[in-house]
């Protein structure tokens, strides 16, 4: 299980993850392209879902691309006490169509927030 793995390495390097409950989060993106705009809202939509986000220390960073209206390439990152630490990256691509269906934007998301390990 690579995530599960990458996300307890997550851990190990921070030697403590936050929560929402115990640590407010705030969201930069970092984004070239529209679908990578577009990708920022569904991070900042799921993140809302988890339990809300201010303009506190520790920040969390979406960078992501988007190449081609069917691809999308992402990771976010985790600014604490001006220290970045990349987060692990990932990748969706739309095989059927010209570009990414609303219901996989959310899901790449999702899987985008679970793999800061910030949650539980």
């Amino acid at each position: 299980m690579p995530n599960a793995l990458s996300g307890c390495l997550l851990l190990l390097l921070l030697g403590s993850a936050p929560t929402l409950a115990s640590e407010p989060l705030s969201l930069n993106c970092e984004v070239e392209g529209a679908g990578a705009e577009q990708l920022c809202a569904a991070v900042r939509a799921e993140l809302s879902r988890r339990g809300g986000l201010s303009d506190a220390d520790p920040a969390l960073v979406l960078v992501a691309q988007s190449p081609r209206p069917d691809m999308l390439r992402a990771r976010i990152d985790l600014v604490r006490n001006g220290q970045r630490q990349q987060g692990e990256p990932g990748e969706t691509v739309a095989m059927d169509r010209d570009g990414l269906a609303p219901g996989q934007l959310e899901d790449f998301a999702r899987a985008l927030v679970r793999r800061t390990g910030l949650f539980p």
